[in-house]
């Protein structure tokens, strides 16, 4: 920690101003400074005096400028993460380095939230799990239930990020946004249930349920799903932002001007059926665009397709998939014998699997 002054007040950090101590963490700041000005032509925060611009630091929120730069809410949100005052709660300089941004706010940002949500799967996690199963093995069972549930999280990232990347039809912002409100329910779910002040877990029937929770594993497991789960609710909030701007832009497409997406979009729980409905349409329309694919010649691209419909059927019928298909005693989901032997399956039963995973979910629907 470093307690001295030094450089243009304009770009130091509330912690260094006051004459606190300060880390890296100040130069980020810092950073976010110089960025808004590259934006804006301004600076954040402007005083004559040091008095006064500490003054305005603490009590004037961040504001942006869209008459000035209409930029994009991702990087809105990378500059408040930047500013944020409490240097304990800015973000990390690895955070800085990895996080997707797009500048233009002319394009839908829907690629480019995708690229941001790979950081839901935390390698962190698979090396707590690898470093946890040898040194406890008492807890085994334990380690592997909790890590069951939150495979589903990461099995729901991964099929979103696809989602996005592909970025297929106008429909896709629709269907992101519903995935991921499921993936934050997914995360609020595990989080609710693992929580010491939960006496009704769902996982108290385990033996030694309670000891593990007093453990350094429990704890280790419990940040970081609270870590994911603020993750989502960021990008989350994000989404919010980009339908709208879509909804607005495109006032007649009927996906965004559907009356339930209207109530999904200011509704904190999600509707299951609307969502099994849109996945499904969305699964349908990825297959026949597969099928146009593979009839045309190009059959590498069909069959990427059709293991998106695939896995995206999968996600519409989660629990039934992790219960039934999924082997429980491994953590890693690469490592499940079902997304291995899938690499090698052959166009013609990957399209039947994706049929029949079809027919089978319009027959929930209704």
């Amino acid at each position: 920690m470093t307690y001295t002054m030094v450089g243009s007040p304009i770009y130091m950090a509330p912690e260094v101003l006051k004459g606190y101590a300060y880390n890296i963490k100040a130069d980020i700041w810092s950073l976010g400074v110089v960025l808004y000005e590259m934006l804006y032509g301004i600076c954040p925060y402007e005083e004559k005096t040091l008095p006064a611009l500490i003054s305005q630091i603490d009590t004037r929120p961040l504001t942006f400028h869209p008459e000035i730069n209409s930029i994009s809410s991702s990087t809105e949100n990378l500059l408040r993460k930047m500013l944020t005052h409490d240097f304990k709660q800015r973000m990390e300089w690895t955070e800085v380095l990895s996080y997707p941004l797009n500048l233009n706010a002319g394009s839908t940002g829907m690629a480019d939230l995708g690229k941001g949500l790979m950081k839901l799967d935390l390698d962190t996690v698979n090396t707590y799990t690898e470093t946890t199963q040898h040194k406890a093995q008492s807890n085994e069972k334990i380690i592997k239930t909790i890590m069951k549930e939150r495979n589903r999280v990461g099995f729901v990232s991964n099929v979103l990020h696809t989602m996005l990347e592909l970025n297929l039809f106008p429909k896709t912002a629709v269907v992101a946004f519903m995935t991921l409100k499921r993936l934050h329910q997914l995360l609020e779910t595990l989080k609710r249930e693992v929580s010491i002040e939960n006496s009704n877990s769902k996982f108290k029937i385990m033996d030694k349920w309670a000891e593990f929770q007093v453990t350094d594993d429990y704890l280790a497991f419990s940040r970081y799903v609270n870590e994911e789960l603020e993750e989502a609710s960021s990008f989350l909030n994000i989404f919010k932002q980009e339908v709208t701007v879509l909804s607005s832009a495109n006032p007649s497409d009927n996906d965004l001007k559907d009356p339930t997406f209207k109530m999904e979009k200011i509704s904190t729980t999600v509707d299951m059926k609307y969502l099994r409905s849109v996945l499904v349409s969305y699964a349908e329309d990825v297959k026949n665009m597969a099928q146009e694919k593979i009839r045309s010649g190009d059959e590498t691209e069909g069959i990427k397709l059709l293991v998106h419909a695939n896995e995206v059927l999968d996600c519409d019928n989660l629990d039934e998939f992790f219960d039934k298909t999924l082997d429980e005693q491994i953590s890693k989901l690469n490592e499940q014998p079902y997304f291995i032997n899938l690499k090698v399956t052959s166009k013609e039963k990957i399209q039947d699997m994706v049929g029949n995973k079809l027919s089978s979910s319009k027959l929930r629907i209704y």
